[in-house]
């Protein structure tokens, strides 16, 4: 099923994005010559922007010496990371901007990082090596992004616990290079030899081209506290149709429970319902320690199909495989906020006029408190499946580093 392959991925690319994004942002902010900071836990400051789905974040910083170096390079871009042994075990330490170029037997210096995302226990490492040669600095960061699904064959399974919190990753085989998957939620078991479902995402951004691999989640390894969905229905008041660059774009604008919200839909080009019709929706709740939940909606396409007629979607694992997706960065003028609250349970997205078209911009990572007037960025998505093309639009909230000592002096 086309919708059901791309919230998968985009729900992987949040948790990614949550647990890691602390780390990517004090590495980049880091000096090359910085010495590694004293191994004391410490909690990612508020100020910082604290990504909505990461409850709390806690990290230290070790070393530990190098078993292997797992490198792959695919049309110019470039995947780095190390395994090292740490409590006994050999876990992968990610080099996400793929800075350090040490060798096996270096000294590595990484961060230990234990997430509490949506219920699960996440344990991620991440270096924090830098490398000599200087990087070009953009005039304007434009990140493009093409992102893959395919298929990889494991050769080794890397997996390690701690006070609760858990980490996995594989070694795999893919398209003939030996590549470090990480399984975002440390929610699977797989073995090696077993065949397993990756999103491979090449990335640019000015003299930076970057390779990842995330294992794509399953429904069934989603944790409840993200995966609770009560039936519902809403009313339609608005229909944003449009043709934007060859890929369709379509989203419901509902009226539910006195609050306006969007839905969007995946399914086709061409819209099922019309102002004034009743949607069954499913309500998504996703927790967080201490501080206000996140709501989301979609569309009950079960109910959908059954009260519709619409023909239900193929749902093979061969065709969830061949969605491919191409990501840019733009900004544009919010023109309406879209917001709901529910027993402590926020949602908020952000109207906004883009090619010509009005479009729905939700939060995926934060809530953000921006208001009409305001312009903002946000990621633009096309996923292409047998020559279909949809448009998803999303605004990652990330957190930014704390200006280092050095810079403040300078």
């Amino acid at each position: 099923m086309f919708s059901r392959t791309v919230l998968l991925i985009a729900f992987g690319g949040m948790l990614s994005l949550a647990t890691r994004a602390p780390a990517v942002a004090a590495t980049a902010a880091e000096p090359a010559t910085a010495a590694p900071a004293p191994a004391a836990a410490a909690t990612t400051p508020a100020a910082a922007g604290e990504p909505a789905a990461q409850s709390s974040a806690k990290h230290e910083v070790e070393s530990a010496p190098i078993e292997e170096v797992v490198e792959a390079i695919d049309n110019g871009y470039r995947s780095n990371a190390y395994i090292v042994r740490w409590h006994g075990a050999r876990v992968l330490v990610n080099d996400l901007l793929a800075e350090g170029h040490l060798e096996v037997g270096d000294t590595l210096h990484f961060m230990v990082m234990r997430n509490d995302v949506v219920g699960q226990k996440i344990l991620n490492f991440m270096s924090t090596e830098h490398s000599a040669r200087p990087h070009k600095k953009a005039a304007q960061s434009q990140l493009n992004v093409t992102t893959e699904t395919s298929t990889a064959s494991v050769e080794e399974v890397l997996s390690v616990q701690d006070d609760g919190y858990r980490s996995i990753a594989y070694l795999a085989k893919w398209h003939g290079l030996r590549v470090a998957v990480t399984d975002p939620l440390a929610s699977t078991s797989q073995h090696v030899g077993d065949s397993i479902n990756i999103v491979a995402t090449h990335s640019a951004l000015a003299d930076r081209q970057l390779l990842m691999f995330n294992l794509l989640p399953d429904e069934k390894s989603l944790p409840a506290t993200a995966n609770t969905r009560s039936p519902d229905k809403a009313t339609v008041e608005e229909v944003l149709n449009s043709q934007i660059d060859g890929a369709s774009y379509l989203t419901y604008l509902v009226r539910w429970h006195g609050s306006a919200v969007a839905l969007m839909s995946l399914e086709g080009s061409a819209p099922l319902h019309q102002v004034g019709d009743s949607i069954p929706i499913r309500v998504s709740r996703m927790s967080r320690t201490g501080k206000d939940g996140i709501l989301a909606f979609g569309i009950d396409n079960a109910t959908e199909q059954a009260t519709t007629g619409a023909p239900a979607s193929a749902d093979s694992a061969q065709e969830s495989m061949s969605v491919s997706a191409n990501s840019t960065q733009d900004s544009a003028t919010v023109e309406r906020v879209l917001s709901a609250k529910d027993d402590g349970y926020l949602y908020r997205s952000y109207v906004v006029t883009w090619h010509g078209a009005q479009v729905v911009i939700p939060t995926i990572t934060s809530t953000p408190q921006h208001e009409v007037g305001d312009c903002i960025s946000f990621t633009v998505t096309h996923f292409t499946q047998q020559g279909q093309s949809r448009l998803i639009f999303f605004l990652f909230d990330l957190p930014t580093a704390k200006p280092s000592a050095s810079d403040s002096k300078s």
